[in-house]
């Protein structure tokens, strides 16, 4: 990740604070500010000129939220920066704040290679090609003003998982629907085994949990877990955690995580408190198959029509039965499709998966037949 500082350790005495956030807010900042104090620093993050998050970080090891939209200095005896990012780096930072890991809770692990290209300005499907011609290990992901969106693990240059929250993930051919404005990519590497990890992080469950007074205490806790793959999250303060990734008791990978961006850092642990300690068995997919990933704007969709759409879910819901809405929702999802939304060169392909789905061979071929005249 890529910050840029536009004021850095400016003494608070110096800046008319309601002033800097007034302009923050007419020029859409996106970014963070950081509050140096003596004993404790202040984080609040931006998008758009919004203020959308804050963290404080104690001397003593300590964190806690703060109120990020009505925040005042507490005292002038302190330092201003100001660092403007990406999009991507500010969804990070929301996503560290989590309860829920998902595979968003690890992106901007990995070195970035494309660095939050505007989708206006560059085409999703070119990146593609670059990265296959590269056999890059690692991931795609997209933002927009409501977050994170599709993330696109590849393997040796091969898209191989996607994962979109709100969504099953997909294999096979999917269709992806991207709006240019306002929205971001970024592009990390990272190494193969990272991949496998993270096209299962979706998946994983908590087995375990305790507290820790030590890190030695993770030994015993591995001896109690028999399962192979085990993700290990150390809460060291809000917005502050270490994973580590095992496989039979070793170490794969191990990062440490600070407002949602990955280091190499060794964290300082305190001696003075105990540490949450989460445990989740990850049943990781050791092959995976490539899939064919087509990016499309709404500008070059042709759409089947709302009338002709209707049609044939009246044709399905009539030899179907009851479960029609059910089937229909999940053709649409297995297909990579938004709902209720038809490519017209998908129809034929969509048309012969509703039949498969009807356990009735007669009605299944009954409905083949009367709606002939849009996969023929």
């Amino acid at each position: 990740m890529s910050e840029a500082a536009i004021y850095k350790n400016i003494e608070l005495g110096s800046i008319k604070f309601e002033s800097l956030r007034e302009e923050l807010s007419k020029k859409l900042f996106t970014g963070f500010m950081k509050l140096s104090y003596w004993n404790m620093e202040d984080y609040l993050y931006y998008l758009r000129g919004k203020p959308v998050g804050g963290i404080r970080y104690l001397s003593e090891d300590g964190g806690e939220l703060i109120d990020h939209e009505s925040y005042r200095p507490p005292h002038q005896a302190g330092l201003l920066s100001l660092y403007s990012t990406s999009p991507v780096e500010v969804f990070a930072f929301l996503e560290s704040l989590q309860e829920k890991v998902s595979p968003y809770s690890f992106v901007s692990y990995g070195r970035e290679v494309v660095a939050s290209l505007q989708l206006s300005h560059t085409d999703p499907q070119l990146v593609l090609s670059h990265i296959s011609s590269l056999e890059m290990h690692g991931y795609m992901v997209f933002c927009g003003q409501e977050g994170f969106g599709p993330l696109i693990g590849f393997s040796a240059g091969k898209p191989v998982f996607l994962f979109d929250r709100g969504r099953k993930p997909s294999a096979g051919r999917v269709d992806l629907h991207m709006k240019l404005s306002d929205a971001y990519l970024s592009v990390f590497r990272t190494e193969p085994e990272f991949v496998n990890f993270l096209a299962s992080a979706d998946k994983m469950k908590k087995v375990h949990t305790t507290r820790l007074s030590r890190l030695q205490q993770v030994r015993e806790v591995l001896k109690e877990v028999r399962d192979p793959y085990l993700l290990l999250e150390v809460i060291l303060t809000y917005g502050l955690r270490l994973f580590t990734f095992f496989y039979n008791g070793s170490v794969v990978f191990k990062m440490l995580s600070k407002n949602g961006l990955f280091s190499e850092e060794r964290p300082a642990l305190s001696q003075q408190r105990e540490l949450p300690l989460n445990v989740y068995a990850v049943p990781v997919q050791t092959s995976l198959s490539p899939i064919e990933i087509n990016f499309l704007t709404e500008s070059s969709v042709e759409y089947l029509k709302t009338e002709e759409l209707s049609a044939i879910k009246n044709f399905f819901m009539e030899h179907i039965g009851p479960i029609w809405q059910a089937v229909w929702k999940r053709v649409f999802e297995k297909m990579g499709l938004e709902p209720d939304k038809l490519p017209v060169d998908r129809t034929k392909e969509f048309i012969k998966r509703l039949a498969e789905e009807i356990p009735d061979e007669r009605h299944s071929k009954a409905f083949l037949e009367k709606t002939r005249r849009w996969s023929s």
